[in-house]
């Protein structure tokens, strides 16, 4: 939350950090190229079996830090420059964590390569933490506290939220990517399990941005001048 609109240029009060964590388990379906190699590359027989799973994280307070403090860490994370005039009161940081356990097979074909397909995706998205800094001048229990964090728990809701509204459609979009993956044909085991995982990777990346642009909007949608100007009328000692 910014400082007072009528004394300092308002600012943002939230940072996404986004992290995309892979896991890979492979199986090889036999390492005997002399007894089961296959002509071709047969791909999955069956749906991969795929579960999606969202967490939703505990919060964490800050209260010792002062509004340069504030500043900083949010010019360290934002990612965009800003006047250096822009103080704010208050800050949320929501870290926002996909984990991608896939279980791949390995097929050996008679051409002395291997072809590589997904048996199994586990998918963890959510978020582990939200941090929440305030003003130190702020001290619990005052007006001024209490609105400031008010408001940053409402950009918690709104990421938490807008993860449940949207993980069935998520879990949708990750099925229809595993039906339409093709298997990786290549020398090496290791290399064609690694490509399967990096298709993978490369596909799911996309719904985790457009996930993002829906929450940013959400929370956009409360960082504004009218909703500041109301939050400041709440309390006189700012």
């Amino acid at each position: 939350m910014p400082d007072q609109p009528t004394r300092k240029p308002l600012s943002i009060s939230r940072i996404l950090l986004v992290t995309i964590l892979v896991f890979l388990t492979v199986a090889v379906f036999s390492t005997s190229q002399t007894s089961v190699a296959a002509p071709r590359c047969p791909g999955a027989t069956e749906p991969v079996q795929l579960t999606v799973t969202p967490f939703f994280g505990k919060i964490i307070y800050r209260m010792g830090n002062t509004r340069g403090d504030l500043k900083r860490i949010r010019d360290r994370h934002a990612g965009r420059n800003l006047p250096s005039q822009w103080y704010p009161l208050g800050l949320t940081q929501a870290q926002f964590e996909i984990r991608l356990n896939t279980n791949v097979t390995i097929q050996p074909l008679r051409t002395q390569r291997y072809c590589a397909f997904p048996h199994a995706l586990e998918v963890n998205i959510g978020y582990p933490s939200f941090t929440i800094w305030i003003d130190r001048r702020y001290r619990r229990g005052t007006c001024e506290y209490q609105a400031i964090l008010d408001h940053e728990h409402d950009h918690i809701r709104i990421y938490r939220e807008q993860l449940r509204l949207h993980i069935d459609q998520f879990h949708l979009d990750i099925a229809r990517i595993l039906r339409r993956l093709r298997p990786a044909t290549i020398s090496s085991p290791n290399l064609a399990a690694n490509q399967v995982q990096a298709r993978l990777t490369q596909r799911i990346r996309p719904l985790v941005r457009k996930l993002e642009k829906i929450t940013d909007s959400a929370n956009a949608a409360i960082d504004t001048i009218t909703s500041y100007q109301a939050i400041h009328d709440l309390c006189r000692n700012w």
